[in-house]
């Protein structure tokens, strides 16, 4: 909700390994480095070529998400989103806003 500096839904994400790290803006920006060397206490970074991203496999947009439900229908599968992956998310929201109308604690019974 901040202004300025937006992300994506998705948001910016930070992938930490042992030898480098992954950052993703939650869009089409990539950037990888890996460790090239030590200079005393301190790494040296080398930033690493990284394929250009496809989303052509992925569903993307309102109609992908709809594509993919369509298809779970049909084949039984279970689409990519799901709302038992946000039903506690939910609750939490509900309740939140049941606390403040209340004023008080209120429990969240799933």
């Amino acid at each position: 909700c901040a202004e300025g500096v937006n992300t994506t839904w998705e948001a910016d994400w930070r992938i930490v390994g042992t030898r480098g790290s992954v950052t993703w803006d939650g869009a089409d920006g990539f950037r990888a480095q890996v460790i090239a060397g030590r200079e005393g206490l301190r790494s040296t970074y080398r930033d690493l070529e990284l394929p250009p991203y496809d989303d052509a496999d992925l569903l993307t947009g309102h109609a992908g998400m709809i594509g993919d439900f369509v298809r779970s229908l049909r084949d039984g599968g279970t689409p990519e989103t799901i709302g038992t992956d946000n039903i506690k998310s939910l609750a939490m929201v509900l309740g939140a806003v049941d606390s403040a109308d209340r004023g008080a604690r209120v429990a969240i019974v799933l």
